[in-house]
Protein backbone atom coordinates (compact mmCIF):
# COMPACT_ATOMS: atom_id res chain seq x y z
CA UNK A 1 0.00 0.00 0.00
CA UNK A 2 2.73 2.11 1.35
CA UNK A 3 5.43 1.47 -1.42
CA UNK A 4 4.12 3.31 -4.81
CA UNK A 5 3.52 6.51 -2.93
CA UNK A 6 6.78 6.96 -1.00
CA UNK A 7 8.32 5.65 -4.62
CA UNK A 8 6.14 8.30 -6.78
CA UNK A 9 6.88 10.85 -3.54
CA UNK A 10 3.24 12.75 -4.66
CA UNK A 11 2.27 16.12 -2.82
CA UNK A 12 -0.97 14.36 -2.28
CA UNK A 13 -2.55 11.09 -2.15
CA UNK A 14 -5.56 8.84 -0.83
CA UNK A 15 -5.74 5.79 0.00
CA UNK A 16 -9.46 4.20 -0.11
CA UNK A 17 -10.42 0.95 0.99
CA UNK A 18 -13.46 -1.64 2.58
CA UNK A 19 -14.29 -1.09 6.09
CA UNK A 20 -13.02 -4.37 6.48
CA UNK A 21 -9.67 -3.17 6.41
CA UNK A 22 -9.62 -1.83 9.88
CA UNK A 23 -10.89 -5.09 11.20
CA UNK A 24 -9.11 -8.40 10.87
CA UNK A 25 -5.65 -7.83 9.42
CA UNK A 26 -5.60 -4.60 10.34
CA UNK A 27 -1.19 -4.89 10.42
CA UNK A 28 -1.62 -4.11 6.85
CA UNK A 29 -3.19 -0.91 7.10
CA UNK A 30 -1.04 0.08 10.39
CA UNK A 31 2.47 -0.79 8.36
CA UNK A 32 1.33 1.35 5.72
CA UNK A 33 0.44 4.34 7.79
CA UNK A 34 3.69 4.32 10.08
CA UNK A 35 5.93 3.91 6.95
CA UNK A 36 4.07 6.79 5.03
CA UNK A 37 4.31 9.30 8.38
CA UNK A 38 7.40 9.51 7.81
CA UNK A 39 6.97 11.56 4.87
CA UNK A 40 3.61 12.81 5.35
CA UNK A 41 1.09 13.90 7.27
CA UNK A 42 -1.81 11.68 7.68
CA UNK A 43 -5.33 11.72 7.96
CA UNK A 44 -7.16 9.48 10.74
CA UNK A 45 -8.31 6.28 9.18
CA UNK A 46 -12.07 7.71 8.48
CA UNK A 47 -14.84 5.20 7.39
CA UNK A 48 -17.32 7.56 4.79
CA UNK A 49 -20.90 6.82 3.31
CA UNK A 50 -20.94 6.88 -0.20
CA UNK A 51 -24.36 9.05 -0.27
CA UNK A 52 -23.12 11.93 1.80
CA UNK A 53 -20.75 13.08 -0.91
CA UNK A 54 -23.37 12.77 -3.84
CA UNK A 55 -22.08 9.17 -4.91
CA UNK A 56 -24.97 7.12 -5.71
CA UNK A 57 -23.65 4.36 -4.29
CA UNK A 58 -24.59 3.00 -0.63
CA UNK A 59 -21.56 1.63 0.22
CA UNK A 60 -19.03 2.78 2.98
CA UNK A 61 -15.52 3.13 2.74
CA UNK A 62 -12.54 3.93 4.86
CA UNK A 63 -10.43 6.82 3.26
CA UNK A 64 -6.29 8.16 4.42
CA UNK A 65 -5.55 11.86 3.23
CA UNK A 66 -1.61 12.24 3.22
CA UNK A 67 -0.03 15.67 2.38
CA UNK A 68 3.57 15.67 2.26
CA UNK A 69 5.24 17.38 5.18
CA UNK A 70 7.57 20.04 3.54
CA UNK A 71 4.17 21.65 1.89
CA UNK A 72 3.35 22.50 6.18
CA UNK A 73 -0.70 21.44 5.19
CA UNK A 74 -2.60 19.36 7.39
CA UNK A 75 -5.02 16.81 5.85
CA UNK A 76 -8.68 17.12 7.12
CA UNK A 77 -11.53 14.68 5.77
CA UNK A 78 -14.64 16.60 4.04
CA UNK A 79 -17.99 17.35 5.76
CA UNK A 80 -20.90 16.07 4.18
CA UNK A 81 -22.52 17.44 1.51
CA UNK A 82 -25.70 15.33 0.82
CA UNK A 83 -27.19 13.89 3.71
CA UNK A 84 -30.04 12.02 2.34
CA UNK A 85 -33.33 11.76 4.30
CA UNK A 86 -33.92 8.02 3.87
CA UNK A 87 -30.93 7.95 5.60
CA UNK A 88 -30.90 7.46 9.71
CA UNK A 89 -29.07 7.72 11.80
CA UNK A 90 -26.79 10.51 11.36
CA UNK A 91 -23.40 10.41 9.17
CA UNK A 92 -21.14 10.28 11.81
CA UNK A 93 -23.02 7.56 13.85
CA UNK A 94 -23.37 5.51 11.07
CA UNK A 95 -19.22 5.80 10.73
CA UNK A 96 -19.42 4.05 14.03
CA UNK A 97 -21.08 0.61 12.61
Amino acid sequence: MARIVLELRPLSFIIENVPGIKAGEVWQLDEAIKRLKKVYRLSEPDTLFAPDFGVPQTRKRVFVLGIRRDLGLTPEHPEPSHCLLYTSPSPRDRQKS
